[in-house]
């Protein structure tokens, strides 16, 4: 999300994985009895009116429906957090759209990098299994990329190679219920969960598209192969 300034919310987004933790569970009451418990109470208070204060929060849409809520400075914040010092980020205008970037640029998320921790060049494998089923990465979830990635980087951490094969094997991709979009989710096969706790909805990300220069996000060698427009899944058109 973005404030009414135009700055990115993503980068205060929670590690992803971190449990919710009651401080309740672990205050210790000392000989002071009272005083803990009305610094409880206190802490308890302040959470309450932090957690109103976020569920007031003004929710601000893309105008008009279907453009970004990312701006100049969002990207700027997105450039220095993941170090995207030299990489062509650019702003879409009003009447572009994230499932149809201009020639040359590619679509991403903010979340795809404050929520998944998505490096570029994008990863060979993640794009080689999005192109199997004929669609372009912007169009799976966040909560798909951070799966996508989690194996990966499970792979590289046991030293175990991964291969597209591995990926239809352990993975299953459908279509999001109700979208009005071509949107797809990725999930474990039956008796083939590799990664568990991962969150059941994604939290608000596909407002804040962006392009990225085409050759910035991809290996060279898949210029002519990646796939940037949106399609349904498997089409060949």
């Amino acid at each position: 999300m973005a404030d009414e300034a135009g700055t990115s919310n993503w980068r205060n987004l929670p590690e992803p994985f971190m449990p919710t933790v009651k401080i309740e569970d672990f205050l210790y009451f000392g000989p002071n009895k009272t005083e803990d418990i009305l610094r409880l109470n206190e802490q308890k208070a302040f959470e309450k009116a932090e957690k109103k204060k976020r569920k007031n929060k003004k929710v601000i849409m893309p105008d008009p429906p279907g453009s970004t809520l990312c701006t100049e400075r969002s990207l700027s914040d997105l450039r220095a957090r993941f170090g995207l010092g030299a990489v062509t980020l650019r702003v879409p205008s009003p009447d572009e759209r994230a499932d149809n970037p201009p020639a040359g640029f590619y679509t991403l998320y903010e979340g795809f990098f404050y929520g998944c921790f998505l490096w570029l060049p994008i990863q060979r494998l993640v794009l080689e299994y999005v192109k199997s089923y004929q669609i372009a990465l912007s169009q799976i979830t966040m909560r798909s990329l951070r799966h996508l990635l989690g194996i990966l980087i499970r792979s590289y951490e046991s030293e175990t190679e991964i291969t597209l094969a591995h990926l239809r094997n352990f993975l299953e991709i459908r279509r999001v219920p109700k979208s009005e979009v071509d949107r797809y989710y990725i999930s474990p096969a039956k008796g083939k969960k590799i990664i568990d706790g991962f969150p059941s909805k994604d939290d608000s990300y596909t407002d804040h598209f962006f392009y990225v220069a085409l050759g910035d996000a991809v290996h060279d060698d898949l210029l002519r192969t990646v796939l940037t427009r949106w399609r349904t899944l498997g089409s060949c058109s």
